[in-house]
């Protein structure tokens, strides 16, 4: 009996042995195959490692290549824009000087505005003999295009008035356009830059002042006493140059005797034309309307109005054209 329950006890003692054995074989295993698991992650974490380091450094060279891009780029917008600021310096010194303007006319104003610090639009005067030619001018486009364009028309207007070529102001801007389309070689290319201009000749006389206005696609606004209701002259409906326009065009004008105390007001569209963040323009009818409330306040102070009227109405808009309104009282 007792033999035989020893057996049993080494029969057992040996399947529990055998349990173990296999039990410590299958956590070796895990053991195993957990390490190479571990080892694979470890080996994969290593290579994103390496890859993300790669890719912070492509992403700093690249950051310093930009970073290289936006100081050569503020270099040259640097250069550029002291370059259109020194065009500004030129083009303002032959645009006519407030003591030109005063010697002319001793109550006026002028409100210049350019969209891009140079303009397209200009405005002109000569004193000839006894008669006072003003004129004031819209040509394509604007910013550097425009000025160039601002600044051919000044030498042209000037070389046309005082070489004597012409006298009357629908003469002047028939010689004009002339000289424009030659001057642009527009009859052999597809050049189709003009301007819209209007120009006044002005006598002083006793009491009265003779005005002769000649335009093309530009009007002037009359205002004369004792009421001073706003009347808007329009001008011809023919642009100076343009490739598909005539070489040959024949201009119509107007001459009155304005009373002592008269407003004229000449501009281009700018005003009118600004709109709103709604993109809705200001209109004529509103300049109309502002002058009639403004007409009979000193010419300094309608200024002031006019350019406070026009920021109420565009807001935080941005400019889409050059601004110029000359007024002044005869």
């Amino acid at each position: 009996r007792l033999n035989t329950l020893q057996r049993d006890k080494n029969k057992l003692q040996a399947q529990h042995l055998g349990l173990i054995e296999q039990q410590k074989e299958v956590l070796e295993t895990k053991v195993v195959e957990r390490t190479t698991e571990i080892e694979a992650q470890r080996q994969e974490i290593l290579t994103q490692n390496e890859e993300l380091k790669q890719q912070q450094e492509e992403v700093e060279a690249q950051r310093d290549f930009i970073g290289k891009q936006n100081e050569e780029l503020h270099e040259y917008t640097v250069r550029i824009t002291d370059s259109i600021r020194y065009a500004q310096t030129i083009q303002e010194a032959v645009l006519p000087t407030e003591e030109k303007l005063s010697q002319a006319f001793d109550n006026h104003f002028v409100f210049f505005k350019p969209k891009d610090i140079v303009s397209g639009d200009f405005f002109w005067m000569l004193q000839m003999d006894d008669t006072t030619y003003i004129a004031v001018a819209d040509c394509t486009g604007h910013g550097v295009p425009g000025a160039f364009m601002s600044m051919i028309g000044i030498s042209l207007l000037n070389e046309i008035v005082l070489g004597k070529e012409a006298t009357s102001p629908k003469d002047i801007l028939t010689q004009l356009n002339i000289k424009i389309r030659s001057a642009l070689k527009q009859d052999q290319d597809k050049n189709h830059d003009g301007m819209d201009i209007a120009i006044c000749a002005i006598v002083e006389g006793n009491g009265t002042s003779s005005v002769c206005f000649s335009g093309a696609k530009n009007g002037i606004i009359m205002c004369l006493p004792p009421h001073f209701e706003p009347t808007r002259i329009k001008g011809d409906r023919k642009l100076i140059g343009g490739f598909k326009q005539s070489a040959e065009k024949v201009f119509t004008e107007q001459t009155w005797q304005l009373p002592k105390g008269s407003l004229l007001y000449m501009g281009t569209d700018g005003w009118a034309d600004q709109g709103n963040p709604e993109g809705k323009k200001i209109s004529t009818s509103k300049l109309m309307a502002t002058i009639q409330d403004i007409v009979q306040l000193p010419l300094e102070t309608q200024r002031e109005i006019l350019k406070t009227t026009l920021a109420e109405h565009q807001k935080n808009a941005l400019q889409r054209d050059d601004i110029t309104i000359l007024g002044f009282k005869m």
